[in-house]
Order: structure tokens, then sequence, then C-alpha cells
């Protein structure tokens, strides 16, 4: 009797040391920055893949963000590429437009994975003089990998859209580049010129581009508002400057850069379209899907592995 006793009491203390466990991991998940990438994907996950956010009494129109912070000087081989199978799952009951793009797809493994859920792909290149090609890496963050254009398109289907982060447009190289991208679209290739979007910081020689029917996006400088246009006048007149002196088909920026654009860009230059960036194929922000022509999103539910 007395060893039953024993045994019950042990079982409750064990009981309560495990409830005041479990009470701690909470209460660490809820107030720890290093925590705070669970507390992101949790969010995400209750309200675009499982849709139950009521039960985690979540706001799904105010989700939360982190920032990702990736090893340098590596490669997109060695960054590997995700397949959740909880991202299966989202994409076998929703559909994404062919304006939503996945991001970085700058391998062949990447490109075999998101071909089986998207129509359109984003990927970061330079033009490699010496292979008289358009090299796919993130550079000069990252190593080639030699994973040509070229390439890109033997893996993917016909009807297929590219949005091409040019990381090495100048005046050396930009007629090197016309010919080579208007030799890919001549007939009977997998690339149509209307499919691709070129993308630069370079809005001069990227104008040459436009003029060229190329469709052009001018990457626009780092230019986040605070409640004050005038914290960010220099950038800008630079800007506009730019955008008036270089047309462009579009501009792009990051979603968190909209509400710069809204307040002090666009009373400026008046109505232009837009292309952005941001967030997971299950969490696009409200309204971005039928704002921008385009929008990229991370193929990932694991919120530190996005962005690569």
């Amino acid at each position: 009797m007395i060893t039953l006793i024993v045994h019950k009491m042990s079982i409750r203390h064990v009981k309560k040391i495990l409830l005041a466990i479990i009470i701690l991991i909470l209460l660490l998940i809820s107030v720890s920055n290093t925590m705070k990438p669970i507390r992101v994907f949790v969010a995400y996950y209750s309200c675009r893949i499982l849709s139950y956010p009521n039960i985690l009494n979540i706001d799904c129109n105010k989700l939360p963000t982190v920032s990702v912070t990736l090893p340098k000087l590596t490669d997109a081989n060695s960054l590997g590429a995700e397949d959740p199978a909880e991202l299966d799952l989202f994409f076998k009951n929703h559909t994404i437009g062919k304006h939503i793009y996945a991001h970085r797809t700058n391998s062949p493994k990447r490109a075999k994975i998101y071909k089986k859920y998207y129509s359109s792909f984003e990927f970061d290149a330079i033009w490699d003089k010496k292979k008289s090609a358009i090299d796919i890496y993130h550079w000069p963050e990252r190593k080639s990998i030699s994973f040509l254009f070229s390439d890109l398109l033997t893996i993917m289907d016909q009807d297929k859209y590219y949005w091409m982060d040019l990381k090495n447009l100048n005046n050396d190289n930009y007629i090197d580049i016309v010919k080579y991208i208007e030799n890919m679209t001549s007939e009977g290739t997998k690339l149509q010129k209307d499919h691709l979007i070129i993308e630069s910081k370079n809005p001069k020689i990227l104008s040459l581009l436009e003029k060229r029917n190329f469709y052009t996006s001018y990457y626009l400088p780092d230019a986040i508002f605070k409640d004050n246009c005038n914290d960010l006048e220099s950038v800008t007149k630079i800007i506009v400057n730019n955008i008036e002196a270089y047309p462009t088909r579009y501009i792009s920026f990051p979603y968190e850069q909209q509400p710069y654009i809204d307040h002090c860009l666009l009373p400026i230059i008046g109505d232009i379209k837009q292309l952005s960036w941001g967030g997971l194929p299950f969490a696009i922000p409200p309204g971005a899907s039928t704002r921008y022509r385009a929008y990229i999103v991370d193929h990932s539910i694991y919120t530190l592995g996005s962005g690569i």
C-alpha cells in the first residue's frame, strides 16, 4: 500500500515537472527573439495551410515576419532545395497564378522541384563573358555552379515565365546579352520574348533593352518609409530622375518598401506598373496578388530556410 502511494506521488510529481517544462517552453517561444521563427511558422501554418486560425487566436491579416541571414561564399547546390510535404498538400488544394514566381530558381534541383508547382520562375544571373552565356547564381554572395539560362530552359516545359535579376548589366555587355537572348527567343525555342522580365539596378542600360521591346524592370534602391518622406528626399530624387530619364516597363522592390512607394514616390511620378516580392506561397500579403504584375514567393514553410 505504501509503495502504491509513493508510486502515485511520483507520477504526480513527474506530471508537475513536465507541465512546468511545457509552460517554460511556451513562455520562451512567446518572448524570445531566438524563437521568433517558430512563432512565424506557427502563424503562417495555421492561417494558410490548416486554415484554423481561430483555434490559436491569430490575426491572419497581420502575419509576422522574420529576417534571414545566410552563409556567404557558397553555392546554390550546397544551400540545397526544399520540397516539404505540407506545400505539396497546399498546392493540391490551391491554384497559384502565372504572375506568382518561385524565388531563386538557381539550381537544377530547385528548377525540377518548382516546375511541379509553378508556371513562373525568378532567378539571379550574370553575363559571363568567357562562357558567352547567362550564368545563374546570386553574384557576388554566391559561387557559380555553371548552371546556364539555357540549362534552365532545358529543364522547363513550354510557355513558362521568367524573371531574371541581372546583376552585372552594363554598357560593355548589353549588346552581347541582347544577341544571346534574341537567339534564345528565335522560332522553335522554349523562350518567348514577352515571357521574360529583365530586372536590373542599372536603369540607363536597362532602358536600351526596353527600346528593343524587352520587358524590363528598374530594381529600386532601398528606401524604407518611417513616417516622413523628407528623410528619403535624396534617394527619391535619384529614383524620380532615373524613371524620367530612362523609362522601363516596371519598377520592382521588396514588399516592405511599399509604404515608401505609396507615400513618397507615386505622388510624384504617378501610376506605374510594379513588381515585388516577399513571403511564402501560402502567405502572400493581402492585396499583393492583385496589385503587382508579378510577385515572388519563397518555396518554403521553414522561415529560416527561405530566400536562398
